[in-house]
């Protein structure tokens, strides 16, 4: 296979420093729009060089790359069962793949290790909770079991650097604690008394920051990992009052960096254990995406902003923040006609909500209100948000002139705990007021001038929550487009995989609404719809299954409506959950936007398969 790797990738998932700085690998879009392994190496002066590696396999989010430190990437692949474990070795232009093992593990996950002769740990969970921690050796390439433990093991963080303990959480009856895991002698045994959880540890000073769960959530401290010292609860760690993300230790170990989300967007702390300061290196608007990795030529993470693709960032000496330069060749297909300098730009805005403010990423002019089209967007999760981030789909609407408003109504992250937690056992309801109220300001605006109500674009619950607000009220919107809807929450619960229902559980999703409007069943409500309508669906869906997408097309077509005149629909053969980054992305963007501009595409745009009448 042949990549062009001039490109630069409009996205970049799950991305990991290998254990010492030098190199990294994730996931990152191709000049195809699909998914390719990508591999990192720094030199001394700390310059970085990046390659999309050409491998056999079909990459999706669920897939897990780990650089190791010889330069090669250990990749887990696969979201079902059983999952491929290959070691990719880049080889000149091209790569050489090689296949480890496959895993029938229901949960399996991996981590970079310190030690040269070890490519990476893998940590396997069997369907009775039990797990094992295995080696991949580096001189044989073969997995070997170095611990087996009889409950689940999370967490994972090294506390010296020749690959033999491992920082981890158990699951004792009185909650989780943090245990050393001793793969030389195969044992588990308690790392301090008490129930504060690793964050960070620096292998250096052996300091660690760590988490102590509260009545009112947690609070941070500094524990030493030696016992030699108690833990003690900085009061500048605890004046932060943003959702703090840990990024890495500095190399003496006497400094932690911490990612703090504020809303829709990420500022940077650094809290220094000896005079117990912080200070805040100034980032531009935009997210941190990754964990970081701090050595003598700076602080690295990956980091995106509405007209930077995700790309790694570097904090210097001086606190100042490095970016590389802008590529000078043209991005992948999905904006293949755009530059840098001509990508849209986006700010934050506070809306009056029902309850309160409502913050918004928006896309479009400062008169955006009243713009000729203008979309309504709603993110998936529903524990989600919009943030300042690089999206190919808004700037792709933004450069067709539809502007964009991307509101974090309640339930959305970032915004504190009562904000995120009123959607719990209320799927539908806090939410949903939001964006009726939302909608119906700007249509007062919007008809005053002359314009059509805004358009509606959801995606998975996203998707759920635009379905109903448009059946809700008919005639706020004046089309809706959505990709992977489920019809209820109960519905995808009786059809999930485990970790979706466990999700649902948590959430308390299946809690049925007792207002005037009733249980939040799509089936009630999608006849409402008399605005066009698009709805599209991958085959592959891994998370929410292509036959409630089937449910939903049977039932418009019984209230009469017409499939390609009042609504289309597209179901994408072998398209999983996230549809637009796949292979084949560009062109559901493609139809979306058209759509959006006020055009029904016909089935052209992608295979429909044959459905079952019934549905789910």
């Amino acid at each position: 296979m042949s990549l062009d790797t001039t490109s630069t990738p409009l996205s970049r998932v799950s991305f990991r420093f290998d254990d010492h700085g030098r190199h990294a690998a994730g996931l990152a879009t191709g000049p195809d729009d699909a998914l390719h392994v990508e591999t990192w190496s720094f030199d001394k002066q700390g310059a970085g060089q990046a390659r999309l590696l050409p491998t056999a396999g079909t990459e999706t989010h669920a897939t897990q790359p780990v650089p190791a430190g010889d330069g090669s990437v250990v990749v887990l692949r696969g979201a079902g069962l059983p999952r491929e474990l290959v070691l990719i070795d880049p080889v000149g232009q091209g790569a050489d793949e090689y296949l480890i093992a496959r895993l029938g593990h229901p949960s399996a996950r991996l981590l970079p290790s310190p030690d040269p002769g070890t490519l990476a740990l893998v940590i396997t969970t069997d369907a009775a909770a039990h797990t094992t921690i295995w080696r991949l050796t580096a001189p044989g390439r073969r997995l070997e079991a170095a611990l087996h433990w009889p409950g689940p093991l999370g967490g994972g963080l090294w506390l010296e650097d020749t690959g033999r303990h491992l920082a981890v959480i158990t699951s004792p009856q009185d909650g989780p604690r943090a245990a050393v895991a001793d793969l030389r002698h195969a044992t588990v045994t308690p790392l301090w008394p008490g129930g504060e959880l690793p964050l960070l540890i620096s292998r250096r000073s052996r300091l660690a920051l760590v988490a102590a769960r509260t009545s009112d959530g947690h609070r941070l401290g500094i524990a030493d990992t030696g016992g030699t010292r108690p833990t003690r609860y900085p009061t500048a760690l605890n004046t932060l009052t943003d959702s703090v993300t840990p990024l890495a230790a500095d190399p003496s170990g006497e400094r932690f960096a911490l990612a703090l989300t504020r809303g829709a967007r990420s500022h940077l702390a650094v809290y220094d254990t000896a005079d117990d300061s912080i200070t805040t290196p100034v980032l531009p608007d935009g997210v941190i995406t990754s964990s970081g990795s701090w050595t003598r030529t700076g602080l690295r993470f990956v980091f995106t902003a509405p007209r930077l693709p995700a790309t790694v960032a570097t904090i210097g000496e001086d606190g100042a923040c490095h970016l590389p330069a802008p590529s000078p060749t043209p991005t992948p297909a999905s904006a293949r006609a755009s530059r840098r300098d001509s990508w849209a730009r986006a700010r934050l805005e506070t809306l009056d909500g029902p309850a309160g403010p409502i913050e918004a990423v928006v896309y479009g002019a400062g008169a955006w209100r009243h713009s000729p089209r203008l979309v309504i967007a709603l993110h998936g999760g529903p524990a989600s948000a919009w943030t300042l981030g690089f999206s190919p789909l808004f700037q792709r609407l933004a450069q067709a002139g539809i502007a964009v408003l991307a509101p974090n109504q309640r339930g959305s992250t970032g915004y504190g705990r009562a904000h995120h937690e009123a959607l719990h056992h209320a799927w539908g309801v806090p939410d949903l007021a939001d964006i009726r109220h939302l909608a119906t300001a700007l249509n007062e605006e919007r008809r005053a001038a002359g314009l059509e109500p805004p358009a509606l674009y959801g995606t998975s619950y996203g998707a759920f929550l635009a379905l109903l607000a448009a059946g809700c009220r008919p005639g706020l919107f004046s089309r809706c487009a959505v990709t992977a809807p489920f019809v209820s929450a109960p519905r995808l619960h009786e059809h999930a995989s485990p970790p979706v229902r466990a999700m649902l559980n948590r959430l308390g999703a299946l809690t049925q609404a007792r207002d005037a409007l009733g249980p939040r069943d799509l089936v009630r409500f999608i006849g409402r719809i008399r605005a066009p309508l698009l709805i599209a669906h991958g085959t592959h869906d891994e998370v929410i299954p292509v036959a409630h997408a089937r449910t939903l097309r049977a039932h418009l077509r019984s209230t009469g409506r017409r499939e390609g005149e009042d609504f289309s629909y597209l179901e994408v053969p072998g398209g999983r959950h996230d549809l637009l980054g796949q292979a084949g992305g560009d062109h559901l963007a493609t139809a979306l936007v058209r759509f959006l501009a006020d055009a029904l595409p016909t089935n052209s745009a992608a295979t429909s398969a044959a459905v079952s009448p019934t549905g789910i």
